[in-house]
């Protein structure tokens, strides 16, 4: 009776060994080039829209596809802070007003030419981040037998727009 026992313990390290551990590390590597992808399609998205001073339809619907085809339901954030002078007695001081996602994309798509505008100054940010744990997240709390995060995959990625020249 022991021997059977034992035969089944190993059986069952042997599965766990050899299936389980090598497909939590290969979707870690996997999680980690969707990260690098996506970081890369951000800045690509931003340095454009830096450049351009103004956020197309077409590359943001590019930017939504590239992401989604590497890692499906991610949340896409973009804070675009619009730069206005004050002067007062003399002194002037610069403030920022925020418009956040859902205003950013009513006034693109509201456009015309499906474009979303800034000016020289303003300062463009965009976050990706997951929304649902990844495969490694799920096979990391099977390992652990513990709760992790469900956000691994966060990338993000800012700068002023119109201001490669200085």
């Amino acid at each position: 009776m022991d021997d059977i026992f034992g035969r089944i313990v190993a059986g069952i390290f042997a599965v766990f060994v050899l299936i389980f551990l090598p497909l939590t590390v290969v979707s870690l590597k996997n999680e980690n080039t969707a990260q690098a992808c996506i970081q890369n399609e951000i800045v690509r998205f931003i340095d454009d829209a830096r450049a351009t001073g103004s956020i197309s339809k077409d590359a943001y619907e590019d930017l939504c596809y590239q992401i989604d085809m590497l890692q499906p339901l991610c949340e896409i954030k973009i804070i675009h802070s619009e730069s206005y002078e004050v002067t007062e007695n003399g002194f002037t001081d610069v403030y920022y007003y925020e418009y956040h996602t859902d205003e950013v994309l009513d006034a693109m798509y509201a456009d015309a030419n499906g474009r979303y505008r800034m000016k020289q100054g303003d300062f463009i940010e965009i976050s990706v981040h997951n929304t649902t744990p990844t495969l490694a997240t799920r096979l990391y709390r099977v390992i652990n037998m513990a709760y992790s995060n469900d956000t691994t995959i966060f990338c993000t990625y800012s700068g002023y727009v119109g201001n490669d020249a200085y």
